[in-house]
């Protein structure tokens, strides 16, 4: 189970890295989140509402 996080963590990131749409990011932060990775996580959701600043998750995954 740990080891698939970090497998669709990898996944999810190589497919964010060349699509960069929001919802990819989205998904990316809360692994990162998830993986411990607070910061990298924030820097996500300011990622994404800098594209959408009314994105709901984004905005309630960055309180």
């Amino acid at each position: 189970k740990h080891g698939a996080t970090s497998l669709l963590m990898e996944n999810v990131s190589q497919q964010a890295e060349q699509a960069r749409h929001p919802v990819l990011r989205l998904v990316q932060g809360h692994l990162l989140r998830r993986a411990g990775n607070l910061p990298g996580a924030v820097a996500l959701y300011d990622e994404v509402l800098a594209a959408q600043p009314e994105n709901v998750a984004a905005l309630r995954a960055r309180a």
